[in-house]
């Protein structure tokens, strides 16, 4: 080619077949063929297992290296996780608006406990929300066949006063005002304790959503579950939660219960 000196070798094809005899000044322990410094023709022999504690990095050999900042880093990996730890958090006596509001998603809440029970429910305007109890209270009659309570709202359509979010605990304390049978399911959910009462038909819906189909809460779908969500004189709204369906059901039939709780 011209322009190019005589004395430079322009063929490519010539200068390396693949044995580490064509090379020069090829040190004697690299040349034996398995690529490693070490006199012998072993390549596993150098392989350590590293671990850390603290600010030192070790050697599985017995050898070991400071490197300064490590044990901080660990710390700030530490909080991150704490950080993102939402039932630690609730533990330690943040509330799940602050958690929420820190930038921690909605649903990060649900299933976790607070206040004796299972956060299924959070108001993000003004802090309010709704735990579930742990496991079902047992099973029991609505009660009161043949009576429309007086003090109970009729809710033909599952929807309006007497079905809606926030609307469990007054129903609860009027079915047990104006029914005076015993046990039933308005009953054992306030035998929780002080604040537990029966939910309504859509505080059910939100258990079912935010709990049960998230593996939360320990629902079963053997039976529906009794809402305090009253239809009329012979009829309630029942929550089918395998089959996700609100059903208008007879008083007398017996169904799960599984109180709610505000906050």
């Amino acid at each position: 080619m011209p322009g190019i000196p005589a004395d430079i070798d322009v063929d490519a094809t010539d200068d390396f077949s693949g044995s580490y005899t064509d090379l020069s000044d090829v040190p004697a322990d690299l040349a034996d063929g398995d690529d490693t410094e070490d006199a012998d023709a072993d390549p596993t022999n150098e392989l350590q297992v590293l671990s850390l504690d603290g600010d030192t990095l070790y050697l599985s050999d017995g050898g070991f290296a400071v490197l300064p900042g490590l044990s901080r880093l660990e710390l700030l990996l530490d909080i991150y996780e704490q950080e993102n730890d939402v039932q630690a958090r609730l533990d330690l006596g943040e509330t799940p608006l602050q958690i929420f509001q820190s930038g921690m998603p909605l649903d990060s809440l649900y299933g976790k406990n607070f206040e004796g029970g299972l956060i299924f429910y959070l108001n993000t305007a003004d802090g309010s929300g709704l735990v579930a109890a742990m496991s079902d209270q047992g099973s029991a009659e609505w009660g009161c066949l043949s009576v429309d309570l007086a003090n109970v709202p009729n809710s033909p359509s599952g929807t309006g006063p007497g079905a809606e979010i926030g609307d469990g605990e007054s129903n609860t304390v009027n079915i047990l005002s104006d029914c005076s049978a015993r046990p039933i399911a308005a009953s054992m959910a306030d035998a929780l304790g002080a604040g537990w009462y029966l939910p309504s038909i859509k505080e059910l819906g939100l258990m079912h959503d935010n709990l049960f189909m998230h593996g939360a809460g320990g629902f079963s779908t053997a039976d529906s579950y009794s809402s305090s969500t009253e239809v009329g004189a012979n009829e309630f709204w029942e929550k089918n939660f395998q089959f996700d369906l609100e059903i208008q059901q007879f008083k007398g039939n017996s169904n799960l219960v599984r109180a709610a709780k505000q906050f």
